[in-house]
């Protein structure tokens, strides 16, 4: 409330009412960088819209658009890109966006993409990324999304959660992935990046 009504103080502050740049200035604070915007306490609490959930996967990955659909995702998330009736804008609610049907569909979305399928449109390359970064291991891979995604926040759990899955075959039993070769190697640790990118932390903003 104190940022809203310092908002509203710096948009009737100029002589014409409404001066954008002032009231963007008393929100962001770019000077001091002390204000509500910079505070830690709201980071990531924020549930992305549809629109912004798939920016974000095809970001996360530095995957290419490799084809066309990506309206009808939005939509199966929910989201009616340019359909809105009324002139208020999108919600802002995470209740807005959250639903089974809804959640499912993100969670196909970022798999699908995890492994270059054809439903999320986007081509990326794992091997890019691990020789990019310089990362060997699922460690590797795992704290660097712990880093690039979530500001380190993930605890040990969630990560032997991971750690778990790359390293047990498709009936749960346990298969090292160290073990694998080729494809098959690869296609595990696709799929646990897959599984990093369906936490419930990766649907905040």
């Amino acid at each position: 409330m104190a940022l809203m009504k310092e908002a509203i103080a710096a948009w009737n502050a100029t002589p014409r009412p409404g001066h954008i740049r002032s009231v963007l200035h008393a929100i962001l604070d770019p000077v001091n960088q002390q204000g509500p915007f910079w505070n830690a306490h709201y980071q990531m609490a924020k549930i992305k819209t549809p629109i912004e959930f798939i920016n974000s996967t095809h970001r996360a990955l530095g995957a290419q658009i490799s084809g066309k659909g990506l309206t009808e995702r939005m939509s199966d998330m929910g989201m009616e890109l340019f359909q809105r009736d009324d002139p208020d804008g999108y919600p802002e609610l995470g209740y807005e966006w959250m639903d089974t049907h809804n959640l499912l569909e993100r969670l196909r979305f970022c798999q699908d993409l995890a492994m270059n399928g054809d439903f999320a449109a986007g081509e990326w390359s794992l091997q890019d990324l691990m020789k990019g970064q310089d990362l060997s291991t699922p460690e590797d891979i795992i704290e660097y999304f712990d880093q690039a995604l979530f500001q380190e926040q993930l605890t040990e759990r969630r990560k032997a959660v991971f750690l778990d899955f790359v390293n047990s075959d498709d009936a749960g039993y346990m298969d090292p992935v160290e073990a694998l070769k080729g494809r098959a190697k690869q296609r595990r640790l696709e799929q646990m990046v897959g599984i990093i990118l369906s936490t419930q932390e990766f649907q905040f903003q």
